[in-house]
């Protein structure tokens, strides 16, 4: 049987699909914390798209290919406009199949035991809803949750 996603933080993930707006949160997941900001999958593609572009050639290569696909998913007749998320739309369409079960987080640390990664910064991190054990509102920072 496989395990369910969080019904709140999908709707959640799924509001902010195409909004350029972040929501502070803490993830649990198979023993790992992970915290960050919540972000469109836009904003998820494009920061990896820069991150890569500000290396060296062939990252800058591997960016413009990522920000090639990204253009190539935006021009797509298949994708539903984010009015179109309501209740039975979620159950039944299926390029964003794809984009609604995972969510995407920007400046995202994770911790696996006492141990911080990556250790010198936020990273932009996209990971499978249903994998998700359970959530907190707001940034694990130090020993404080910070909203």
């Amino acid at each position: 049987m496989s395990k369910q996603a969080d019904i709140l933080l999908t709707s959640l993930a799924i509001q902010l699909l195409d909004a350029k707006l972040s929501l502070p949160v803490t993830l649990a997941i198979k023993g790992m914390i992970v915290t960050g900001s919540i972000i469109s999958f836009d904003d998820y593609m494009l920061g990896i798209c820069s991150e890569f572009e500000s290396g060296g050639s062939l990252d800058a290569m591997v960016g413009e290919g990522i920000r090639a696909a990204l253009e190539a998913v935006r021009n797509s007749n298949n994708e539903p406009q984010l009015s179109e998320f309501d209740q039975e739309s979620v159950e039944g369409s299926d390029l964003s199949v794809e984009r609604r079960e995972c969510i995407h987080l920007k400046d995202a640390k994770i911790f696996v035991g006492n141990n911080l990664i990556p250790t010198n910064r936020g990273v932009f991190w996209r990971g499978s809803l249903d994998e998700v054990d359970g959530f907190a509102f707001g940034n694990l920072l130090g020993d404080a949750l910070q909203i």
